[in-house]
């Protein structure tokens, strides 16, 4: 039963009352007029309450018996409704889904990266003989996170809450994804004297930043534009990402200051 069909019950008990209210209200006129008109009305009257009454009390059953009924199918459904969301399997089933989608994500953008780091020190080891060799993989692993920031996270991500979006997830999937990242943004910024407040603050916009890309995501898919809303989210990230790494020292300060 969907929400038109519940509102369909409910107001069909409001009309049947109004239907009783006029038929009591028409008798109640016509006993006035004959009273006006001098006619010997005793026996009618005597007829008309009898017959008022036994509307008036069929009336009260009648509607009370059809609004409790569909106030218990209402009930009954949305109870259903209810249960069926919060069933364990449901749950357990959708925060599967969600878990696989952000473990995949974190798996692929790791080993991009770690790819990126090997080729770039490689690169840098060839045509570099005087730098020192951790100097340089910290070089390169500093560039690799620049690539996976601005380029492979959007991306990754993005794609992620595509498909969650799929799955009928996306929320749970945002969230959870959302947790995991402020968490461990939040233990790294602690770690070099970051002050809480402004960590929250800091990671808050973040959080922000992606449920804004899956809405807009959503939004698109529910127009049957999915590619556009992609587009949209990647080039949000992204340029989020690109002015949190051009910003980064700025905001570093701010946030141990």
């Amino acid at each position: 039963m969907n929400y038109i069909q519940k509102y369909q019950l409910i107001n069909e008990s409001i009309v049947l009352s109004e239907s009783f209210s006029i038929l009591q209200t028409t008798l109640k006129i016509a006993k006035n007029a004959g009273e006006k008109l001098g006619l010997n009305i005793k026996h009618i009257d005597l007829s008309l309450k009898k017959i008022s009454a036994t509307i008036d009390s069929e009336s009260k059953q009648h509607k009370t018996s059809k609004i409790s009924d569909s106030a218990k199918k209402v009930t009954s459904v949305t109870l259903k409704e209810i249960k069926k969301n919060l069933d364990p399997s449901i749950v357990g089933k959708k925060a599967s889904i969600a878990l696989a989608l952000i473990v995949g994500v974190i798996i692929v953008q790791s080993l991009l990266v770690a790819v990126i780091t090997s080729i770039i020190t490689k690169s840098m080891l060839r045509k570099s003989s005087s730098k020192d060799e951790l100097d340089i993989i910290q070089e390169a692993a500093n560039i690799a996170m620049v690539v996976g920031a601005t380029v492979i996270a959007p991306i990754f991500e993005e794609l992620m809450k595509k498909y969650a979006i799929d799955k009928k997830v996306p929320w749970l999937t945002t969230t959870i994804f959302n947790m995991y990242e402020f968490i461990t943004y939040r233990m790294l910024i602690k770690s070099v004297g970051g002050k809480e407040l402004k960590t929250i603050a800091l990671r808050g916009s973040t959080v922000l930043m992606h449920y804004l890309t899956t809405y807009v995501q959503k939004r698109f898919v529910e127009k049957d534009k999915p590619k556009t809303g992609y587009a949209i989210a990647v080039t949000i990230h992204a340029a989020w990402n690109i002015a949190a790494v051009l910003l980064n020292d700025k905001i570093m300060g701010w946030v141990v200051k």
